[in-house]
């Protein structure tokens, strides 16, 4: 009968186990109910998170030295900058720094009119946790 039981429970596992990681990751999105859930799925997956509000704080982060290995952006943020401007501005800080982008606007067209190039990488909103967490594997591979 207990292995019976054992049986159970193993069953009652999810069928994937989602891709995870240890790595370093900016979350910037100036939702903040948003950003708690998202710190939250990233930690289960793993990741070590700091979060931003906005561009000005998120290159404050930067700024600060603290290690990175991705910059997790909202592409529509308040302020002066878009998650693309944050992306260069990042970059240029941090060469070779990994990006994921994300908005839930259907279409997304740089200012000067050029979409994202092909090595960048983009997750709409909502996403699931196997989306994000494949997404991420993406990106920082």
């Amino acid at each position: 009968a207990q292995r019976q039981g054992v049986r159970e429970v193993a069953v009652a596992q999810p069928a994937m186990t989602l891709p995870t990681g240890g790595e370093a990751i900016l979350l910037v999105d100036d939702n903040a109910a948003l950003r708690r859930v998202t710190v939250r799925r990233l930690a289960a997956l793993g990741y070590r998170v700091q979060d931003a509000e906005n561009g000005a704080a998120a290159l404050a982060i930067i700024d600060s030295g603290a290690h990175l290995d991705l910059l997790f952006t909202d592409i529509g943020l308040p302020g002066q900058m878009n998650g693309f401007e944050l992306a260069n501005q990042a970059r240029q800080r941090r060469p070779g720094l990994k990006v994921l982008f994300t908005t839930g606007y259907g279409n997304f067209v740089r200012q000067n009119g050029d979409a994202a190039d092909q090595s960048e990488y983009l997750i709409r909103k909502p996403y699931r946790s196997d989306e994000l967490a494949a997404k991420l594997r993406a990106a920082l591979a």
